[in-house]
């Protein structure tokens, strides 16, 4: 079940101008920069620890079929950023 709030947020996104867009993804990187530097970096290892584990668990216990959908999703994104990367390098 999808929020109203949720689909609220997501229509005005979607209606947003390319520089809301930028000033709304700026204050959000800001935002991520500012808590990296109150983590200290002890609770910074716990928590990639944590991550490491959660995702060696999960890889641990998908089937084949997720494992196929999950790798053909990485190549496709892979081949999107490849793309991507060579389009900006030409312009």
């Amino acid at each position: 079940m999808i929020l109203s709030n949720t689909l609220r947020q997501r229509k005005s996104r979607e209606n947003k101008t390319s520089n809301q867009y930028d000033t709304r993804i700026a204050e959000q990187r800001e935002r991520i920069r500012q808590k990296r530097v109150r983590d200290d970096s002890k609770e910074r290892e716990a928590c990639l620890a944590r991550n490491c584990e959660r995702k060696r668990m999960k890889l641990a216990t998908e089937n084949e079929q997720q494992r196929e959908k999950r790798l053909s999703n990485h190549y496709r994104r892979k081949s999107l950023a490849d793309l991507n990367a060579t389009n900006y390098q030409q312009n």
